[in-house]
């Protein structure tokens, strides 16, 4: 949601009186001026579209994380039970299942 909200702002804020009206522009004449060229609007724009696709990217994962454990969940038998912890590491080789490498 972060990357969403961010580049809403960001693409949207350079365009407004906000961007032109606030402290930081108006206490200083060379910083102003430059930030109200078109080209670094733009550029601010170009970084929330960046951040839009991103976060739309990061939705898409997570919606389709979500629909395939709900999918798992549903071919699962009531009589099964809970999932065991025991049997995560089923089938796996010992060196496999240790998070930490070995030292020599």
């Amino acid at each position: 949601m972060y990357f969403l909200e961010t580049g809403l702002v960001l693409l949207v804020a350079p365009w407004t009186m906000f961007w032109e009206r606030n402290l930081l522009v108006e206490s200083s004449l060379l910083f102003g001026g430059v930030m109200r060229y078109a080209a670094v609007r733009g550029a601010v724009s170009g970084v929330g579209v960046v951040n839009l696709c991103t976060g739309l990217w990061e939705l898409g994962v997570s919606l389709i994380g979500m629909v395939r454990a709900m999918r798992r969940s549903e071919y699962r038998s009531p009589e099964a039970g809970p999932v065991s912890v025991e049997t995560h590491g089923a089938g796996m080789r010992s060196e496999d299942t240790s998070p930490w490498p070995r030292g020599r």
